[in-house]
């Protein structure tokens, strides 16, 4: 039985935990330009230049980090078990509309290396992604995964996400970003809490979905595409209140713990 999935995006600050935030030049890659929604809160993940490949078999594991309170909270993301084919780095900026939502340097210069394209055309990848974080090196819970399309989808073409873990087979979904276009991202979601979407266009300007896994922190992927390459771009959610601090504190701020809701079917949806 599949029911298709309808939750929207609605977050409201729910605490606050005191601890300063400076934001200096870090390792996490956040989204300058685009007209995303979430620009400061999704740290995406690169894995390496465009052309970095990671073969079956093998693994990845990169870091990001951002100061806060004078101490380092420190992301680590892995990828491991990659299987069918391997996986290559790439831009999404003219091979996707993501880069209209989140690019460093604009939407033809983006330099945000997020996108993971299976290697071989008309094959399918699959691997494990899964996520920890530490502040001054004690374990600190994360918000969730987010996942997004890098790379023009057609009909033919799925993604799929199985949440992994603790608490995954319950774990909400959210779709909390899309491209604005005419037609829809044809999205269900098992009793399993199994994740799969495809486009609903006929051609290749397909609207760019971005979802997000509540209070999830491994998944297991697989992107197929019988017609060519397919690509997804991973993150997570980091909150942070920067406002409201006075100019002489810099960059500060608080960490916070955010309320997600939904309700109601993207009307776009088909």
């Amino acid at each position: 039985m599949v029911r298709r999935l309808v939750a929207v995006l609605c977050a409201v600050a729910l605490a606050v935990v005191g601890l300063a935030v400076s934001v200096p030049s870090a390792q996490a890659v956040f989204a300058t330009g685009g007209t995303g929604l979430y620009k400061g809160s999704i740290d995406w993940f690169s894995w390496g230049a465009a052309g970095t490949n990671i073969n079956v078999g093998g693994t990845a594991t990169q870091t990001n980090t951002r100061v806060i309170g004078g101490k380092n909270l420190s992301v680590t993301c892995t990828i491991s078990n990659v299987a069918n084919s391997g996986l290559t780095v790439i831009v999404p900026n003219n091979v996707s509309l993501l880069s209209t939502l989140y690019n460093v340097g604009g939407v033809s210069g983006n330099t945000m290396t997020i996108g993971l394209l299976n290697q071989n055309r008309g094959g399918t990848s699959s691997f494990s992604f899964a996520c920890s974080a530490a502040y001054d090196g004690t374990p600190v819970e994360l918000a969730g995964l987010v996942m997004a399309d890098a790379e023009q989808m057609s009909p033919a073409e799925q993604t799929t996400l199985t949440p992994t873990g603790t608490g995954a087979a319950t774990a909400p979904w959210y779709l909390i970003d899309r491209s604005d276009l005419s037609c829809g991202v044809r999205a269900t979601l098992t009793t399993a809490n199994v994740l799969t979407w495809t486009s609903g266009c006929t051609g290749n300007n397909d609207p760019v979905p971005v979802f997000f896994a509540e209070g999830v922190t491994a998944a297991d992927v697989t992107v197929s595409s019988p017609q060519g390459l397919q690509a997804i771009a991973l993150g997570v959610m980091f909150e942070a209140d920067l406002g409201d601090a006075p100019a002489s504190y810099g960059q500060a701020g608080a960490l916070q713990k955010s309320v997600w809701t939904g309700g109601g079917a993207d009307p776009r949806h088909v």
